[in-house]
């Protein structure tokens, strides 16, 4: 059975399907399992039913993360960890950034959620630790 807190898409007219799941695992080469908080960290969709979200992730010291998901294929878009974005954080865990060092608070929410565009590019805001800005889209 799939939570209730998933994020979903339409791919037809009228028919929902599930594109993430709390407990689902990571993608392979990741350890831990999504746990979205849907309420508080809404899905972008794009025109083709597929979302973008971040997500908390239990069971690893890379604890956040933002995802792309189309009919349950989930796919890692950048791993962050230590608190939430705008928090300061400076845990330097989470994968490189452009600008030079790592991911480390993603942000969250409703004002956050991430944009995804028909080509499946997505944008989020996120805390840099080690960068040559502290913060980066």
């Amino acid at each position: 059975a799939v939570n209730d807190a998933a994020a979903k898409g339409q791919p037809d007219a009228g028919q929902w399907a599930a594109l993430a799941h709390i407990g689902q695992a990571l993608p392979l080469g990741e350890s831990g399992t999504l746990d979205p908080g849907a309420v508080f960290n809404p899905a972008t969709v794009d025109g083709q039913g597929r979302a973008a979200f971040v997500a908390g992730v239990s069971g690893s010291p890379r604890n956040q993360g933002v995802f792309y998901s189309d009919a349950g294929d989930l796919k890692l878009i950048a791993m962050g960890c230590g608190a939430g974005g705008g928090s300061g954080s400076t845990a330097t865990c989470g994968d490189p950034t452009p600008v030079g060092g790592t991911f480390s608070g993603l942000f969250q929410g409703t004002v956050f959620a991430p944009a995804v565009n028909d080509a499946g590019d997505v944008l989020f805001y996120s805390d840099v630790a080690g960068g040559s800005s502290i913060r980066g889209l």
